[in-house]
C-alpha cells in the first residue's frame, strides 16, 4: 500500500494599512500548495481597524483546534507581529 504525499499551506497576506487575509491551500507539491493558498487568502481579505500608529488597538487572541494565534500590539514603528503556535499530538 502506498500513500499519497501532500502539501498544506497557510499563508497571511497584507497591505499593512488595515487589510488582510488568510489562505490555506493543499496540493501534491509545495509551490502548488502555496499558490493556491495565496489566492484564497485574496479572496478573502477583511478590513481591521489600526490605530495612528499602523498597529492593534488591543491584544486578540483565537482559539480553532490545536491552533492558538495571539496578536497583541506593538511598539511604534513595528507595525503588526503575528505569532501562531500550534500543538502536534
Amino acid at each position: 500500500m502506498v500513500k499519497k504525499l501532500s502539501f498544506r499551506a497557510v499563508v497571511v497576506i497584507g497591505n499593512e494599512n488595515g487589510q488582510v487575509g488568510l489562505g490555506v491551500g493543499k496540493a501534491d507539491d509545495v509551490v502548488m500548495a502555496i499558490t493556491k493558498a495565496i489566492t484564497d487568502a485574496r479572496r478573502s481579505i477583511i478590513k481591521i481597524f489600526l490605530t495612528k500608529t499602523k498597529t492593534l488597538p488591543h491584544v486578540i487572541t483565537g482559539r480553532f483546534g490545536a491552533c492558538e494565534v495571539f496578536i497583541k500590539p506593538a511598539s511604534q514603528g513595528t507595525g503588526v507581529i503575528l505569532v501562531v503556535q500550534s500543538e502536534q499530538y
